[in-house]
Formats: C-alpha cells, structure tokens, sequence
C-alpha cells in the first residue's frame, strides 16, 4: 500500500456583480507541478475570457490516491464518532478554537468502555498532545484566520466524544 501521486487539481473563486462566490475545479493533466502552476494561469484566463465573473483567487492540490487500499478493521474507527477538542487561541484569552478528530481511537479518551469517564478526551495522552501541538505556535497548521493555540497544556481546555449524525447508517 502506497498512496501514489494522481494529479494536479486548481479551484478558483470567481465572484459575480453582487458579490456571489462560485468555485469552479479543474483536473489539470500537467506532469510536474511548474507545469501544472502554467496550466492553471491560463485555464483562469481562458474561463475568464468566456465568462463575466471575476477571480479573486485560485488554490493548487497535488492529489494523491491510496493503490492498496484496505478498510480498517478496529471497531472504532467510524466516521460518525468524533472527538471535540477545545482549545486556547493564543493571546486571545475569551477566544477558544474547536478541534475534531473523526474516527478517534479509544486511547485518547481517559476511561474504559462502560465507565463514566469513556467519553472524555484525556487531554495528557501523549499521541493527542503531539498531533494539537501542530496547531500551537511554530506548528505545522494554522486554525481559522491564521490563529494558532497556546503551546502546551495550557492550549487544551477540555475534550469529549461526540456523535455526529449521518444518512449512510
């Protein structure tokens, strides 16, 4: 199993004269990403030559894809289960941030099956605190408007397991 380099992807937002956004994307067949960077120039000038809307910004994606792909096995891995963490947006002492992690595994949480601390996260669990730590200052992610959490433990307020509904059973 390997995840394997597929294509290139551009979506570009164009707006019309009152302001309505739409997203339009296109599976570019360039071989390298400086190709690919040419190719969405000119798909963004073409379009715009053929339509009156405006672009106000476009976005690339190298998309990858899974060749061997297995289903996980694990009873908790399922997409409807999540864990809700809250944290700390830095310098911003009234302002928290909401992360979920879907399909969480049962090491996150504090207790076992069955008993009254099963659905909180335990905010010490070292594999939670590494993959947060890439939201803090000097991580490798920003929240929403460049925000970022306070580092440490001092960033985590609180965790639990939520369910979220879905039409696919």
């Amino acid at each position: 199993m390997a995840l394997l380099a597929l294509l290139y992807e551009l979506k570009a937002i164009f707006v019309d004269n009152g302001g309505k956004k739409i997203t339009k994307t296109w599976d570019l067949v360039a071989a390298t990403a400086a190709t690919a960077e040419a190719d969405a120039v000119i798909m963004i000038a073409d379009f715009s030559a053929v339509s009156a809307l405006v672009c106000t910004g476009y976005r690339m994606s190298h998309v990858f894809y899974e060749d061997g792909l297995v289903l996980p096995t694990i009873g908790e891995a399922q997409a409807e289960m999540a864990a809700l963490i809250v944290g700390q947006i830095i310098n911003q002492p009234f302002k928290t941030a909401n992360i979920v992690i879907q399909g969480p595994r049962n090491g996150i949480f504090i207790g076992a099956p069955g008993t009254t601390t099963f659905d909180d996260v335990d905010l010490a669990d070292a594999a939670l605190v590494t993959y947060l730590a890439h939201y803090a200052q000097g991580g490798k992610v920003t929240l929403s408007d460049d925000e970022v959490l306070e580092p440490g433990a001092a960033g985590l307020r609180s965790g639990k397991r939520i369910h979220r509904g879905s039409a696919d059973g």
